[in-house]
């Protein structure tokens, strides 16, 4: 079904294997190839589909969509921070909200590879950090939080 629908342009093709998943396509680049059958009512609101997604139309989260006083302690572009510096970044992000291992890349302009390696596994065996879903850790929409425990009080 889901092949038939990515045939005709209404779904569009994400990732491969066991990752893959399908996205809607935007109503006006649809192309109208059964102009006999009726239209799907998302043509005025494509989000109620998507999940309801407010961020943009990939569901990333950007440097704009945090509190001003956030967003102003994020390094800009080709700034360098000390090891400490990002994690407590880190551990201030997801102090606001649990976030994705992506998101924390995209906001700290780090590679992913590199932010889990060299720091969020780190975090997590010393318990700055928890997962959002600790009983499935390859969960779809993982995310890092604060552990409830308290433990970033004492990290400092």
């Amino acid at each position: 079904m889901l092949r038939r629908l990515r045939d005709r342009g209404l779904l569009e093709k994400q990732g491969s294997g066991s990752r893959t998943y399908y996205t809607l396509q935007h109503p006006e680049a649809v192309p109208d190839l059964h102009p006999e059958q009726a239209r799907l009512p998302f043509d005025t609101n494509p989000q109620l589909l998507e999940g309801g997604k407010s961020n943009d139309e990939s569901g990333k989260l950007q440097r704009a969509d945090l509190p001003p006083e956030l967003a102003t302690r994020l390094p800009k572009a080709g700034q360098r921070l000390s090891a400490n510096a990002v994690r407590t970044l880190i551990r201030t992000l997801c102090r606001w909200r649990a976030l994705r291992g992506e998101e924390l890349a995209t906001l700290l302009g780090k590679d992913l590879k590199y932010l889990r390696n060299r720091h969020l596994s780190d975090m997590l065996h010393s318990e700055q950090l928890s997962l959002l879903y600790p009983e499935s850790p390859n969960h779809p929409h993982q995310a890092y939080v604060l552990p409830t425990n308290g433990g970033e009080a004492n990290r400092g």
